[in-house]
């Protein structure tokens, strides 16, 4: 009796090619039954963990701690009184009022940070998440949905789940607008608190007018009093118009 013939083994599919493709697909749909939720907490629980973590980080990083450092003094208050033409009273109301400059410096400088490294964050992990999404739905385009299984078409909508929330929630958050008026106060402020520091050691300070009249410490103060309030303003909106909207006669009408 002759020996049977061997089957003849199947050639590999070449790298990349659609079957190289199905094959990895389909063996990490046998891998474990519950790889699609394994797989969407993975995406979601890496996408919470970013950014939870990596704005505080941006914050810390040496870089940027050496230059804050170097603007530390610039929002300091730490008056020293070489005029003498003041009674403790006006003394005690204008040490209190470079302290209130110094403290909104301080506040609209640290929300400046944590608006632009919350949104800087936000966008970064969105272009990632977004070419994740992009390549899923290449290979789903490549192998079919059908034959795509359950972990790939799980990749996709939760990368493009992570996609949509990374983008819309900074638009209904405002983070760059509000970024953007902490700097415009920062920076107003940071201007203002000068004007006592020079006023206490020469009795005068920068004028617009350029005006050679003497200034009083009453009048000084009056003045710091009427630039805060012009000042005085709490950067934080938010836009609730940019979140989404769900008509719920309209969805049962279409059902």
């Amino acid at each position: 009796m002759s020996d049977p013939i061997p089957p003849m083994p199947t050639q590999a599919p070449a790298t990349f090619s659609r079957g190289w493709w199905l094959a990895k697909i389909e063996a990490c749909n046998r891998c474990a039954p519950f790889a699609p939720v394994c797989l969407a907490l993975l995406v979601f629980g890496v996408a919470g963990l970013c950014a939870w973590y990596y704005p505080p980080n941006i914050r810390d990083t040496p870089y940027l701690k050496g230059s804050i450092d170097l603007l530390l003094p610039e929002m300091q208050t730490n008056l020293n009184f070489t005029a003498t033409n003041f009674t403790p009273g006006q003394k005690a109301r204008l040490e209190e009022q470079a302290r209130y400059v110094s403290g909104r410096i301080n506040h609209h400088f640290r929300m400046m940070q944590y608006y632009y490294s919350n949104y800087y964050v936000a966008l970064f992990l969105g272009s990632v998440y977004g070419g994740f999404a992009a390549i899923s739905l290449l290979l789903l385009t490549k192998v079919g949905w059908e034959k795509g299984g359950p972990c790939l078409v799980t990749v996709f909508l939760t990368t493009t789940v992570c996609v949509i929330f990374f983008f819309a929630f900074p638009a209904w958050s405002q983070k760059e607008q509000n970024a953007t008026k902490n700097k415009a106060l920062y920076v107003r402020y940071l201007g203002l608190l000068p004007d006592p520091h020079t006023f206490v050691a020469i009795n005068d300070y920068d004028r617009d007018s350029k005006s050679t009249n003497a200034v009083t410490f009453k009048e000084f103060i009056l003045h710091l009093d009427s630039e805060m309030k012009k000042a005085n303003d709490i950067a934080v909106a938010f836009d609730a118009t940019k979140g989404p909207i769900y008509n719920l006669a309209t969805d049962k009408a279409l059902k």
